[in-house]
């Protein structure tokens, strides 16, 4: 139990590094890109592109992060008029629904990443297309085993495990 609990401690904190990393690398490139703009008249071509490749990544990493902590986005009418002895069922139906969600996504958008795959296509500075697309099903299969595994705490009631 202690290996497992500092595995997990590992993953969230190369989760995090990877979070901020990638946030650093969008702001450095942003200013940078702003100074030669204004500086120098000029500026990188890719860069643009490569500011909303970022973009999208920090959005897939970052909702993998926030529903880590239970700060994603949930909209639930049923908590406020179940009473207490159903919330528990609500919550593992809620968290069932999302993993079944996002392992369907995930499914699609690797079909998805596998097509831009194939076509061969550049998004900027040689880095192919479905590079940059890749972050899509890799946070979402994220997301669906940690809705997976908060599904499965709920159940067991083992919430020292993923803390």
């Amino acid at each position: 139990m202690n290996a497992l609990h500092r595995l997990i401690k590992t993953l969230h904190w190369l989760e995090d590094a990877v979070l901020v990393v990638i946030f650093i690398s969008l702001m450095g490139l942003a200013f940078a890109q702003i100074g030669m703009r204004n500086f120098f008249n000029g500026g990188w071509l890719w860069a643009d592109t490569a500011l909303r490749v970022l973009v999208l990544w920090i959005a897939m990493w970052g909702a993998s992060v926030a529903a880590r902590h239970g700060h994603h986005i949930r909209i639930e009418l049923a908590p406020h008029y179940l009473p207490k002895s159903w919330q528990r069922f609500n919550t593992i139906l809620c968290d069932l629904a999302c993993a079944l969600i996002s392992s369907v996504v995930a499914y699609y958008s690797t079909v998805f990443v596998i097509d831009e795959y194939t076509n061969g296509g550049i998004a900027f500075a040689s880095i192919p297309v479905w590079v940059c697309e890749l972050i899509i099903p890799v946070s979402l299969i994220i997301l669906a085993f940690r809705f997976s595994a908060q599904t499965l705490v709920t159940i067991f009631h083992t919430e020292e495990i993923l803390e």
